[in-house]
């Protein structure tokens, strides 16, 4: 999703990365600011856990 799209943006967040933006001279002239969104990853999880579906079959990890 892009925020530009919508006046605002909920979700579920695991990394959070802000930093300084500087000119030629080492003046600060603005920040940047990036967002891990792992809303989509979640709910992907919660569907596919053991027991949430039960048509799905789980096997056991083979070592």
């Amino acid at each position: 999703m892009n925020v530009r799209d919508k006046d605002s943006w909920a979700g579920e967040t695991w990394s959070v990365t802000i930093g300084s933006v500087r000119d030629k001279e080492g003046k600060l002239i603005g920040a940047v600011e990036s967002i891990l969104d792992i809303t989509e990853v979640k709910k992907s999880e919660e569907k596919n856990a053991p027991g949430k579906n039960p048509g799905r079959k789980c096997k056991p990890k083979q070592e």
